[in-house]
């Protein structure tokens, strides 16, 4: 069989730069941050002081915080995909970047500190929540393809969950085992206890500034937890010719490694990162002569920077410096398995406004650190070809190829 050309008919997300699609790729071209000081809890005794929480979101009582974000990202891309207009017999998947939430956690911890018992047996609802299947089916439902679901799917693949959703799914569709997906990336982990496991790995911030998510600068001191989610519609492109769907971008590669290296280290020569974008370019027979934009992973952490960065250089050889390079998360954070999707939403928007957002805080470059990030201030460039890179800890990496759609 042919493989089928995938096309993206729909993108929906909730991040700290607001609630919608269209409210993060504003900010994120504008260079403003999403980044503040924590109000969901008491932080004056807290050594985290800064996170990119979701502002103004409401949760309906029953459900928890990363289901409520997935189910709004997941509604927004499947209205602007139309997704009640695909065929009757299409076979659909949802497939998921996420991971179990802490809310329950952090409940039992303010009842233990408030002198009360804890529950002797959790609930139905929390049963849900800590079981790690049940986003996508109830995404599936959510946006109406729940009968013609075929594979519903959660991948956790720690901070390259989100863009692995993407890649999976795009995989099936070409091959011809589906016809329409959602893919999506959700996570809500800026409560005591997800920040408190971050901070005993000595990867976050301990900056008490919105400005300390600073990828590539020599003083970045780690990264800042965010949480969010992004959802895209994925879709052959005869049947989005068919029904009259707009084309928002086409996906062409999937690049995935697993380095096994150690559960929060990276190998420094970034040969693992390299082989990612690699295996992902020649799956959409391009080479990285076409790359003109790489939508960094950008941690702030002091390896990752300096990994990537390496793992560029080794991909682009000569052209490593003309290549613009930038880094959503010195805006939004970092909100783990939702990254990859909200990044990959932000490099569709690159290409389909010919806007390359920037790398903002970045005011003191490392010298270890010397391609081109886009420093500060967004700047016009014609994008037809683009990498989304999404590392994760534990040795995870993935790479997407998005192009413009060309018809």
């Amino acid at each position: 069989m042919t493989p089928r050309r995938v096309v993206v008919t729909g993108c929906g997300a909730v991040s700290p730069l607001g609630l919608s699609a269209g409210a993060l790729w504003d900010g994120l071209v504008h260079g403003r941050s999403g980044i503040d000081f924590i109000r969901s809890f008491d932080i004056s005794q807290f050594p985290i002081k800064v996170a990119g929480e979701v502002r103004g979101f409401e949760v309906p009582e029953a459900l928890p915080r990363t289901l409520a974000m997935a189910f709004a990202a997941a509604e927004e891309a499947a209205g602007q995909a139309d997704l009640g207009g695909i065929p009757a017999d299409a076979r659909c998947g949802v497939y998921c970047g996420g991971t179990m939430e802490w809310p329950d956690v952090d409940e039992l911890v303010a009842l233990h500190r408030g002198g009360r018992a804890a529950p002797r047996a959790p609930s139905l609802l929390t049963q849900r929540r800590m079981r790690l299947g049940g986003m996508a089916t109830l995404v599936a439902r959510r946006v109406g393809v729940a009968s013609r679901t075929r594979c519903a799917m959660v991948i956790d693949g720690a901070c390259a969950s989100g863009g692995m959703a993407i890649g999976e799914a795009f995989q099936r569709i070409r091959a011809g085992a589906l016809d329409v997906a959602v893919s999506l990336g959700a996570c809500s982990w800026t409560g005591l206890v997800g920040l408190s496991l971050y901070y005993k790995l000595a990867a976050l911030s301990v900056e008490a500034s919105p400005a300390a998510s600073r990828p590539f600068d020599a003083k970045r001191s780690g990264f800042v937890m965010a949480e969010g989610a992004g959802a895209l519609v994925l879709e052959p492109l005869e049947q989005a010719r068919a029904r009259g769907a707009t084309p928002l971008a086409e996906v062409t590669g999937y690049g995935v490694t697993g380095s096994a290296f150690r559960i929060t280290d990276m190998p420094d020569e970034g040969i693992p990162q390299h082989r990612a974008m690699d295996i992902a370019l020649r799956d959409a027979r391009r080479s990285p002569a076409d790359v003109d934009y790489i939508n960094a992973h950008g941690t702030a952490t002091q390896q990752n920077d300096v990994v990537e960065t390496a793992a560029i250089r080794r991909l682009l050889g000569a052209r490593s410096r003309d290549v613009p390079v930038s880094s959503n998360k010195s805006m939004t954070g970092h909100s783990i398995t939702a990254a990859g999707a909200l990044e990959a939403i932000a490099t569709i928007y690159t290409i389909r406004e010919g806007i390359v957002p920037p790398t903002i805080n970045l005011h003191d470059p490392d010298p270890q650190c010397d391609l081109d990030y886009v420093p500060n201030v967004s700047r016009r460039r014609d994008t037809r070809v683009a990498l989304s890179n999404s590392f994760g800890f534990g040795g995870h990496n993935c790479a997407l190829v998005l192009e413009a759609y060309t018809g």
